[in-house]
């Protein structure tokens, strides 16, 4: 399954899970950044994280336009408003990921567990419900 990354960094985006590390980047000259994901599990946990989504096919482009057919863009909505905690886990500092640990587990993470390791529990933690 192709999955699109919605942060767009400079040089494409690196993601491990596991012992594999995915890469999105664009495929084309100012496309989206995605990435080839095969492992059900790993496509779960990527769709659990609000920064990825499922990438969308390219349309076929029309032929050509017609003058009746070109529509002026809609004005862009204002941005809602942002709620802390539905920050992307990897954009948290390593406080707010040990309180989201916290708030689901009841406990604190193990105090050699690796930051992707907790990160990686809170989603399948999520998953679950």
């Amino acid at each position: 399954m192709l999955i699109e990354c919605l942060r767009i960094r400079q040089g494409g985006t690196y993601a491990p899970i596991g012992d594999k590390e995915y890469r999105f980047f664009e495929r084309q000259p100012g496309g989206p950044h995605v990435a080839e994901v095969t492992d059900p599990e790993h496509i779960a946990i990527f769709l659990a994280i609000t920064a990825y989504v499922p990438a969308e096919e390219p349309a076929a482009a029309p032929e050509k336009l017609e003058p009746a057919q070109l529509v002026a863009p809609a004005a862009p909505e204002p941005p809602a408003p942002v709620d802390p905690a539905a920050r992307p886990l990897e954009d948290m500092t390593d406080e707010e990921i040990d309180a989201a640990y916290v708030a689901l587990f009841g406990r604190k993470p193990h105090w050699r567990a690796k930051r992707e390791t907790i990160i990686a529990d809170i989603i399948e933690k999520r998953a679950e419900g």
